[in-house]
């Protein structure tokens, strides 16, 4: 059983790469983590649009990190984007 969500455009939960009942902390790994990985300090002598890039990715990991870790935010996300109904298994 998968928690995927479903999330128009791009979801902060596929951003930070964590399922829908992921805990804080889980969360906050996940947010080091990507910004460790994206940060766009790393790409000082990388050409421009690499830099552009990299400054894109960092404010779209950090946008989902602030609605992810504040958990009114997350709830009112989650009411609006509720998770893809799962397929059933076993006879009907």
């Amino acid at each position: 059983m998968s928690s995927q969500p479903k999330c128009p455009g791009v979801c902060p939960y596929i951003i930070l790469q964590v399922p829908m009942h992921a805990s804080m902390e889980v969360i906050r790994n996940a947010w080091r983590k990507q910004s460790l990985k994206n940060h766009p300090d790393k790409l000082v002598n990388a050409p421009k649009v690499n830099q552009l890039i990299g400054e894109e990715r960092m404010k779209r990991i950090n946008n989902a990190y602030e609605i992810l870790h504040d958990p009114i935010l997350r709830a009112q996300h989650d009411r609006v984007h509720p998770p893809a109904p799962q397929p059933q298994t076993g006879m009907i």
